[in-house]
């Protein structure tokens, strides 16, 4: 039979996300990786940092700019004001400065009353001065076109993002915050990995690796935990530890590492080592810009009855009924399909238990599963699980999946455990 073990279906539907933003943030952000998004929200931060949070010092400079302007207009009325013990706020647009707050004083008929304060700073001649003062819904001062068009005194040093040509040094807080929502939109579309991929990525790896090995006589185990994936549009990394001793008794714990792409609606691994060993370079068959990735063919079906399985028989694999139920449906039911052809007539069928519901599938195996070793059934379940849980989420036919492995005479082959991972049954 071929062997399938060497490439995986999975069914590819890009996401795309359109944000309405300023002039000033509308660099487009879509082509950049993981790192570089990672490197501009640090470089907002720091943007932020550095000139739009309020500094304590000139925070407290602020104010008894503030309390001097307010105390003043008050004590021209003869009328005395308290100020409040907490609730002050301050902005900051590089060295504009607003203070808000509120303060209680008695009028003339003695009533007590309670005004908010509202007060926009610049610095003139060295030192705060107020130009706009808002105290309750009264006006007491407005310089504010007496304000420069940039809000700061001195110009800012440039600090130009490398990926987007953008000088953050000059965007406002908003303009900023703005952006990194956008990262955010294209970190969770485009650059979060897919647990049912990177399932499917890992099976790759795991099989690549341990035939390596094998074939130098070594048994491996691999980690418990400490599995890292990272994800930049269909481009998979994984990394990981795995043990062994070496023939002399040695023990081992080299790094696992490798790069994974899809090519003709299949992923491949394009580079994998261990250790310092570069055991796998396509490196050079990657496409050279990863955003562009291929969408993966999605071959038409006839609708028809799939056949009933023959017992002890290695019939072909049989096609999946087409049951238009919702979106997504005919790229599932191809998707399954191709994943059986991966299969070369293993699996005779996959089929939900309820066509309503696609969350629990049987998956039909023929008689070569008695002939397969201990661990290659383990091999064979997590691989073939993987590939479904994949297709059915990213064809948004369902999310959280089940599946049952049974033979041509419906006997149980393989359970899922309460504790997680499959039982094997016979």
């Amino acid at each position: 039979m071929k062997r399938f073990w060497g490439s995986f279906l999975i069914i590819i539907l890009l996401l795309a996300q359109g944000i309405s933003l300023g002039a000033e943030t509308a660099a487009d952000i879509s082509a950049l990786t993981t790192k570089e998004l990672n490197t501009l929200t640090a470089e907002i931060n720091t943007a932020l940092e550095r000139h739009h949070t309020p500094d304590k010092n000139l925070n407290v400079l602020a104010l008894s700019v503030v309390q001097s302007e307010v105390e003043s207009h008050f004590t021209a009325l003869g009328i005395d004001v308290t100020w409040a013990w907490i609730n002050y706020s301050y902005t900051r647009e590089w060295d504009f400065y607003t203070v808000s707050t509120h303060i209680d004083y008695k009028d003339k008929n003695g009533k007590s009353q309670k005004a908010d304060v509202y007060a926009e700073l610049f610095p003139q001649n060295g030192h705060f001065a107020v130009y706009y003062l808002l105290i309750g819904k009264e006006t007491i001062l407005n310089r504010r076109e007496a304000l420069p068009a940039e809000f700061w005194v001195k110009r800012p040093e440039k600090r130009v993002n490398q990926a987007t040509g953008l000088d953050l040094s000059v965007m406002g807080s908003e303009a900023l915050r703005s952006l990194k929502t956008r990262i955010t939109g294209e970190m969770k579309a485009h650059h979060t990995p897919v647990t049912a991929t990177s399932n499917l990525v890992l099976s790759l790896t795991k099989y690549t690796v341990e035939q390596y090995f094998l074939q130098r006589g070594t048994s491996i185990t691999w980690a418990w935990i400490n599995y890292e994936y990272t994800r930049d549009w269909d481009f998979y990394t994984v990394s990981t530890h795995i043990d062994y001793a070496d023939k002399n008794g040695t023990w081992h714990k080299p790094d696992v590492y490798a790069e994974a792409y899809p090519t003709n609606s299949h992923y491949d691994l394009y580079y994998l080592t261990v250790g310092d060993q570069v055991i796998l370079d396509e490196r050079s068959r990657l496409p050279e810009k990863l955003y562009d990735s291929p969408e993966p063919e999605m071959t038409a079906i006839t609708p028809e009855p799939a056949p009933e399985a023959e017992p002890g028989g290695a019939a072909a694999a049989a096609e999946i009924p087409a049951p238009a139920i919702q979106e997504g449906m005919a790229d599932y039911v191809s998707g399954m399909n191709e994943l059986m052809d991966l299969f070369d007539g293993m699996i005779l069928d996959i089929k939900a238990v309820n066509e309503d519901y696609y969350d629990v599938i049987s998956v039909i195996v023929g008689d070569v599963w008695y002939e397969l070793e201990e661990t290659h059934k383990d091999r064979f379940v997590e691989i073939a699980v993987a590939g479904i849980q994949s297709i059915s989420a990213v064809t948004e036919v369902s999310f959280n999946v089940s599946v049952y492995f049974y033979d041509g005479a419906n006997q149980p082959l393989a359970m899922p455990k309460l504790t997680g991972g499959y039982q094997i049954m016979r």
